[in-house]
């Protein structure tokens, strides 16, 4: 009969039980315990990393990296026996980096499966007592009864003298708790439901790091050096790299080689012809692929341009044409079916590169032309002729109109034959104007377009129609007609507080917009019929409107955005457009930018719109008319008071008379004596909608220390009997309109004669008239006060 167990080996289980139990609580508690889970969460990192690049690497494997060759007949052959290049450093670490991460996986992943496999194993009762999962009780209590008796402590070492006794106690204890799981009925449901004869065991959660980290001496290091890598390094090196990519484009999302190719070949006399070829000479587009698929759509597209490219005759400008790199001759070609509004005809392979390439022509005119405007040695100014050039290349984009067709005046001002305002409209062509014009017996291109603005929507129809334009096309035509903006500018120039412009003062250049449509007639014509404020109401409120005071950021530039932007009408351009306008001040005769800045005509055009129906509620006219006209039907005394103002009126308060959108630009004086400068407002979206007004400024040279200022007051044209004898030049009147820009007030041939800034060795002038410049009058602080009539020059004070 088998005999249990003795007291003493009771105690012994009891104390192995209670060791083995208070052992377990505290490995429990030991966070090293979840040691095989760093191998999992290094896995999981490399994983993130891993398998990302190699889909990449993937579906790169099969694409053509092509490099950015030329696309002669003679460079391909040359490519073609040209050996392949080594790789780069880049590439050579980016694979070794690539490698090792793999490694890197595949290593923790061999190990955490053998880790695994190597941990404790699940008690199991069956397999210790060595019995079938369907053995019987009876078959459980024999097999019990044996394994007991070989491994009881008291007779295990002699049956097993291999084991010692802590192994023998081990190996009795495992055999009860199985033998008790087996036949205690709670114990044997718990094993089969839970897995475990005590019931649910508790989760296993644990770190995944390296057990040293949790030994004494080494967490505070570990904890510090934790916080200083998450807190300080890596957001220091992720700000690090962010600063380096922005520092890569500007703010116009402009790679910075860019900026540096267009510096290089921009030139100071570049002629509107070179500009397509420079604006193709960027960064963005030398990053457009170009693969093999799309060598048979090139030579299609090459053929379609043909004729923009050359005549025929020139084959070396074919040759050079073709001889660059070939996403450079890509570009261009597109740009050139664009222009020529050949866009249908483009194959539908450089389809997707035709609408990147567009969508780039915005940001990278804006830059071409701040290069342009840059200041450069020797006279520290911008070059006016590229920046012309820039912007009439962005009018011929937008409207899709080919260069060849735009004539452009040494002036700036486009020639009487210039047909590209007329080739603007929607389905005019060059053969279509030369028809028109037979009909219309225009004597020019200018005489038509000019007919064509101030006829009725019936007559504009018409004429186009018998110039063979479809009836869509003439009813889009005439509306395009009726939204291109005329606008009428004029000019003062002063310093602020200062009675006169000496040299090196920071004087202001002040300019007014008044902008007007063919459009707003119809719209003021019913406004006007319903009756409403009379005209000198009307007159009050288009002055009080015009008093918008020009803001200025912190350093001293004009904010510009005066107003909501306007989408601009572009029936040939894919993406959306608004109206912008550049204001520069240059110097024609130096080919030098003084001064430069973006506005928006938004109020301009509000301000048109008030006088459009001051001008018909005072001629009951409802004719299309101009800025120009429209401001002198309205406005008319004050309008020839600015423009040619007595000697009896200060020119500054003449110039405020005028309503308009007042645009400041600040500029350093130059030197002493007459000068001859010239205003440009450009439109960079419609073309023949531009203003070029000539302005003389004059500048005084700036009075001696010994010298009275009071006498100097009283000289400069603070007498009624000369003030305001020269103040003709000091403003300036224009319209874009086909009418005859004002031209400053003749002046006495002695006066052409004499210099502005003699004066005599005691101070004394040789003659005063000659002081009532273009800057004379009050201080800038009466432009805030409400606007009075112009008063007689001797009603002012020192």
């Amino acid at each position: 009969m088998f005999d249990l167990p003795c007291a003493d080996a009771a105690a012994k289980r009891a104390s192995f039980m209670g060791q083995e139990k208070d052992e377990t609580t505290e490995q429990a508690k030991s966070p090293g315990d979840a040691a095989p889970l760093f191998p999992v969460f290094v896995i999981s990192l490399v994983a993130c990393i891993i398998f990302p690049w190699s889909i990449v690497k993937l579906c790169n494997l099969n694409a053509s990296h092509r490099s950015a060759s030329s696309w002669s007949d003679k460079d391909k052959k040359a490519q073609t026996n040209k050996k392949t290049t080594p790789a780069t450093s880049s590439s050579t670490t980016s694979n070794v980096v690539f490698v090792a991460l793999w490694a890197i996986f595949i290593g923790m992943y061999v190990y955490a499966s053998h880790i695994t496999h190597t941990g404790a194993k699940v008690f199991d009762p069956t397999s210790i007592l060595e019995l079938e999962p369907d053995a019987s009780t009876r078959q459980i209590k024999k097999q019990y009864r044996t394994l007991s008796l070989s491994f009881h402590p008291d007779k295990c070492l002699d049956r097993n003298p291999d084991m010692t006794t802590e192994e023998c106690e081990e190996r009795f204890l495992q055999i009860s708790n199985a033998y008790k799981a087996l036949t205690d009925p709670v114990a044997r449901e718990n094993l089969k439901k839970y897995g475990h004869p005590d019931g649910q065991q508790p989760m296993d959660v644990g770190i995944a790091l390296p057990n040293f980290i949790f030994e004494k001496g080494t967490m505070a290091p570990l904890v510090l050096a934790a916080l200083m890598g998450f807190g300080v390094i890596i957001p220091g090196i992720i700000a690090i790299c962010y600063l380096l990519s922005s520092r890569k484009y500007t703010t116009s999302n402009v790679n910075q080689e860019t900026l540096y190719w267009y510096s290089h070949f921009i030139k100071p006399s570049m002629a509107l012809s070179k500009m397509p070829e420079t604006l193709v000479i960027c960064k963005e587009v030398m990053e457009m692929p170009v693969p093999p698929i799309q060598e048979k759509p090139m030579e299609e597209l090459a053929k379609l341009v043909r004729n923009h490219i050359s005549d025929g005759k020139d084959k070396d400008k074919v040759k050079k044409f073709f001889g660059r790199k070939t996403p450079l001759v890509k570009a261009h070609m597109l740009l050139l079916a664009h222009m020529d509004r050949q866009v249908d005809e483009i194959p539908q392979e450089l389809k997707k590169d035709y609408a990147t390439f567009l969508g780039h022509c915005p940001s990278l005119i804006d830059e071409l032309l701040k290069v342009s405007l840059m200041p450069k040695r020797p006279l520290s100014m911008g070059w006016l002729e590229p920046s012309l050039n820039v912007i009439y290349l962005s009018q011929s984009i937008v409207q899709a109109v080919p260069i060849s067709a735009r004539k452009i005046l040494a002036n700036g001002k486009a020639a009487p034959s210039d047909i590209s305002s007329i080739l603007q409209m929607p389905g005019v062509d060059a053969d279509a104007v030369k028809k028109i014009s037979r009909v219309a017996k225009a004597k020019d291109a200018s005489s038509l377009m000019n007919m064509l603005r101030s006829s009725s929507l019936e007559s504009r129809v018409d004429l186009l129609a018998k110039g063979g334009v479809s009836t869509e096309d003439a009813t889009e035509s005439s509306l395009m007609l009726d939204t291109l903006p005329s606008v009428m500018c004029t000019v003062l120039c002063e310093t602020p507080g200062e009675s006169e412009v000496c040299p090196d003062d920071l004087m202001e250049i002040r300019v007014k917009c008044l902008l007007t449509r063919a459009g707003m007639m119809a719209k003021a014509r019913d406004e006007v019929a319903k009756g409403g404020a009379d005209a000198s109401a009307m007159e009050e409120e288009l002055l009080r409107k015009s008093r918008v005071k020009t803001k200025f950021d912190e350093e001293g530039d004009q904010i510009a955005s005066l107003g909501d932007p306007v989408a601009a009408l572009t029936p040939h351009y894919p993406n959306e457009k608004e109206e912008g306008w550049m204001l520069i001040v240059a110097d024609p005769k130096m080919n030098a930018v003084i001064a430069s800045t973006r506005v928006r005509l938004t109020n301009a055009e509000d301000l048109g719109y008030l006088a459009t129906k001051l001008h018909m509620k005072r001629t009951e006219n409802s004719s299309v008319a101009t800025a120009n006209e429209v401001l002198e039907t309205s406005m008319g005394p004050h309008v020839n008071i600015a423009t040619n103002p007595p000697k009896t009126v200060d020119a500054r308060e003449a110039w405020l008379s005028v309503p308009g959108q007042e645009t400041k630009l600040r500029m350093q004086a130059p030197r002493d004596g007459k000068h001859d400068f010239c205003i440009f407002l450009l439109s960079d979206t419609y073309i023949g909608c531009d203003v070029v007004q000539p302005f003389v400024m004059r500048v005084s040279k700036r009075p001696s220390a010994d010298e009275q200022p009071g006498k100097l007051v009283k000289e400069i044209g603070f007498k009624g009997s000369n003030a305001g004898g020269d103040d003709a030049n000091a403003t300036a009147t224009s319209s874009n309109a086909d009418v005859p820009a004002s031209q400053p007030a003749a002046r006495n041939d002695d006066d052409d004669d004499d210099d502005v800034s003699d004066v005599e060795e005691d101070g004394e002038l040789i003659d005063g008239d000659e002081y009532d410049s273009d800057e004379t009058g009050t201080s800038e602080s009466d432009i805030d006060d409400e606007f009075e009539e112009p008063k007689p020059a001797n009603s002012f004070t020192q």
